[in-house]
């Protein structure tokens, strides 16, 4: 059996496994405050707006759009 290659599994999908900051933030608060629940959808809204508010940026215009454009990349 061969030995498992980090690099060599992480080299074509990297973006999937380490999110940008802002992602990544959210996901840490979600892990955070609800660690052993199922995260909702109103959870992850919740933990997107907290972290908009955290890193002092000010809410889009269309929030919804905003919120489910970071639910499909989860």
């Amino acid at each position: 059996m061969s030995e498992f290659d980090l690099y060599r599994e992480a080299k074509d999908h990297y973006e999937l496994l380490i999110p940008d900051r802002l992602e990544g933030l959210i996901l840490l608060n979600l892990y955070k405050k609800y660690r052993k629940e199922d995260f909702t959808e109103e959870k992850i809204n919740d933990s997107i707006d907290k972290v908009y508010q955290d890193l002092g940026r000010s809410s889009q215009r269309n929030e919804y759009e905003r919120n489910n454009a970071i639910l499909l990349k989860f």
